[in-house]
């Protein structure tokens, strides 16, 4: 991320750290889910629906993949 600088100097990147860069995906996705369900192009229960099927299919994907 470039930080504006009032001085007109050369401008300087920010330092992200994962936490941020992680949060700032999360905020970003759940903007993009809410306007999907406030336009109605899908409903908050098929969101939850897919986010679960989702969830259970990376969850076994894991198991399978801890077990050998």
């Amino acid at each position: 991320m470039i930080e504006e600088n009032p001085n007109n100097e050369e401008p300087q990147e920010e330092e992200l750290n994962v936490e941020d860069i992680a949060e700032d995906a999360d905020d970003k996705v759940e903007a993009l889910i809410n306007l999907l369900v406030k336009k109605g192009v899908i409903t908050e229960e098929e969101f939850q629906k897919e986010y679960s099927e989702l969830y259970e299919e990376e969850t076994k994907i894991e198991s399978n993949e801890s077990q050998g």
